[in-house]
């Protein structure tokens, strides 16, 4: 489940930064933590997350 769980989440950050405008390359995230919190999930699944916008070319930057 966290496997399908970390890329539901990349998808919805990927979309928040594309789609949404809601964050533009080089912008900083929310921190690790809060983002674990809204998703409801570890903050190891985050930063499983958080790396795919990051491979996909995307300069966002997470707070540790």
């Amino acid at each position: 489940m966290g496997s399908a769980r970390y890329a539901e989440i990349a998808e919805d950050l990927l979309r928040r930064i594309d789609d949404a405008g809601e964050w533009t390359p080089g912008d900083t995230l929310p921190p690790m933590e809060q983002l674990a919190k809204h998703y409801g999930v570890s903050r190891n699944v985050v930063v499983r997350a958080v790396g795919k916008p990051a491979q996909a070319g995307r300069s966002v930057l997470a707070v540790a």
